[in-house]
């Protein structure tokens, strides 16, 4: 009997050590890819968003002076963009001759790989009010990885693959984008994938009519999106749009950034920054959000 329980006891403590063992072989047998996960299938129930008893403009920086200064020394200078949540905060720029000419070339005009933040061509800022603004402000900045591990991931947009991680996206509202003559705020309502070749889908386009645009964000962007925002997309609202490279899937597919046409994107509409601060975005999640089959590249 004796021998029976002593038995008993070793065989429950080999169970224990094993389980201990297998449970730590996923952290202990080597490094893992930081992939920004797919946003999960499951709509969860949340609370209300919380409401902060300040104004956006009570958090707003003004960036005016510096996009001033910065015009004196790049004339194609547009604004400056701030995701401050992720760590994005840089000048903006745009060529109105071509997409391709900031495409590898710094604030300087030099040649360099990474680039620099730029506005399509056929955006349109007049005075730089926000009355002077087209339907659709569409900001390009170069993402080398998506992987959070990479030290390339800080470069330019590649934090804005955090977004997929709910929990992040949840803590961050609005984004900010500031002419020479006004800070402006956006609130984002949408986080997809878009296919550049989709006639149907010009998300980065300006040179369109105001309302051809809003009904496309209505059909098109909104059932792309991760996040289901409780965002109201009204017939006068004015749009930023951020866009960059893919390199995998929400399946894991991995893509060749040459040779793809997709892209992912971030949209935000025009707010007053007299309304109440959101401390955090109200969403629930796409259970499945429309990813369009890829083909040839539109030109740019």
């Amino acid at each position: 009997m004796k021998k029976s329980k002593k038995l008993l006891l070793l065989l429950l403590a080999l169970v224990l050590l094993l389980s201990a063992f297998t449970g730590c072989r996923a952290r202990d047998g080597g490094p893992v890819e930081e992939e920004a996960e797919p946003a999960s299938s499951v709509v969860e129930e949340t609370s209300p968003p919380a409401v902060s008893d300040k104004k956006i403009s009570d958090v707003i920086e003004d960036m005016t002076s510096e996009v001033k200064s910065r015009k004196d020394l790049n004339s194609d200078t547009v604004g400056w963009f701030m995701l401050h949540e992720l760590g994005v905060s840089d000048v903006v720029v745009m060529s109105t001759e071509s997409n391709e000419f900031y495409r590898r070339r710094n604030f300087n005009k030099e040649e360099e790989f990474n680039g620099v933040l730029y506005a399509d061509r056929r955006s349109t800022f007049g005075n730089g009010s926000a009355e002077e603004l087209g339907v659709n402000t569409c900001i390009y900045g170069h993402t080398l990885t998506n992987i959070r591990s990479s030290p390339d991931f800080n470069v330019f947009f590649g934090p804005l693959f955090d977004l997929r991680d709910q929990t992040i996206a949840r803590d961050i509202p609005y984004m900010f984008f500031s002419t020479e003559k006004e800070n402006l705020v956006f609130e984002i309502f949408a986080v997809f994938i878009a296919n550049t070749d989709n006639a149907d889908l010009p998300y980065n386009r300006n040179d369109i009519p105001a309302d051809e645009f809003v009904e496309m964000v209505r059909t098109q962007v909104l059932p792309r999106s991760f996040y289901n925002y409780n965002v109201d997309i009204k017939d006068d609202d004015k749009f930023l749009t951020l866009s960059t490279c893919l390199y995998r899937m929400p399946d894991g597919t991995q893509l060749n950034y040459k040779t793809t046409y997709y892209r992912y994107a971030v949209m935000g509409k025009l707010v007053d920054p007299d309304q109440p601060l959101k401390l955090e975005a109200d969403f629930t999640l796409n259970p499945n959000p429309l990813i369009d089959p890829d083909g040839p590249m539109a030109s740019v």
